[in-house]
């Protein structure tokens, strides 16, 4: 995770915000988790997960696999 946020704020010039940070956590510590249950342990609703997860999709985490039965994997 470390290389994640040194990628992101010194390559990309980008500053995550504290809920991309905590997805990308809940994401690295269960690849499986919903959208629904990262709503939940966030705190947020499920349409701002869909915003933080378009950000920072193909820059910081991929899925893999289909919507229902694949994973989330963090790119490093």
């Amino acid at each position: 995770m470390e290389k994640v946020y040194r990628t992101a704020i010194l390559e990309n010039g980008d500053k995550l915000t504290q809920n991309c940070i905590t997805i990308l956590q809940l994401m690295a510590e269960n690849p499986y988790i919903t959208k629904m249950e990262l709503a939940s342990a966030v705190g947020i609703s499920a349409t701002s997960i869909m915003r933080n997860i378009e950000y920072m999709r193909n820059k910081y985490l991929r899925r893999v696999g289909p919507d229902n039965g694949g994973f989330w994997e963090i790119i490093e």
